[in-house]
């Protein structure tokens, strides 16, 4: 949950090297062992 909730507070993105603006960002996120 902490995980989800920090990438929704997050507003922007940092852009690509070149400038670019990926359209979409796939995360996994799963827990410690």
């Amino acid at each position: 949950d902490a995980a989800e909730r920090g990438l929704r507070k997050t507003d922007r993105l940092p852009r690509d090297t070149d400038g670019r603006i990926f359209p979409s960002l796939i995360v996994s996120l799963r827990p410690k062992r």
